[in-house]
């Protein structure tokens, strides 16, 4: 009995509880030294799930500020539009003044609808673009986020795996060491 505990009965009971099988024992000493990498995976999964809570708010962020540049584009889509709208009228209008046809007749504002219409077909066109734009730049934010939850999720399984595969080593480890002390007895 000696030479199995190295000399030393007293030190490698230390700790056994009264009665304890030497299975028992082993198990339990080795679940408590698997306890501190236990605890310390428990204590990262709030820091996972702040470091995804943070990459979200960056991603919601990000949508404001697409939709501000969206309506700033869609403002200088406007005023151009407008600008060069009202400078086509005048230009056609100075022009059938200079030849004397009066603007109240067909001609000049067949003319006039020649003229403009083109301009809106344009920047109908730019308009629909920055729209498309945005909303690709929506999805894509839409499918960020979406990621993000499943990383999180993933991260957290991960987490949680690492956890159940060290109480089961401990307690294999413990079963398997309790066996060999039960046999050397």
């Amino acid at each position: 009995f000696s030479n199995t505990y190295g000399g030393n009965y007293a030190k490698a009971n230390a700790g056994r509880g009264y009665g304890e099988s030497d299975i028992a024992f082993a198990q339990r000493a080795m679940k408590e030294a698997a306890q501190p990498a236990i605890e310390s995976y428990r204590a990262s999964i709030p820091e996972v799930q702040a470091k995804y809570a943070s990459a979200r708010t960056t991603a919601e962020g990000r949508r404001s500020i697409y939709q501000e540049r969206y309506n700033q584009l869609l403002e200088q889509i406007s005023q151009s539009k407008e600008g060069e709208t009202t400078a086509a009228i005048k230009n056609t209008a100075r022009e059938f003044g200079r030849r004397g046809v009066p603007l109240s007749s067909t001609e000049y504002g067949a003319e006039q609808q020649a003229i403009v219409n083109p301009i809106t077909r344009y920047y109908g066109n730019q308009s629909a673009a920055a729209l498309t734009g945005q909303q690709e730049a929506d999805l894509n934010l839409d499918e960020l986020i979406a990621s993000l939850t499943t990383g999180e999720v993933s991260d957290q399984r991960a987490i949680q795996n690492a956890i159940a595969q060290l109480q089961l080593g401990a307690a294999q480890s413990g079963l398997s060491s309790g066996i060999t002390l039960n046999a050397n007895t």
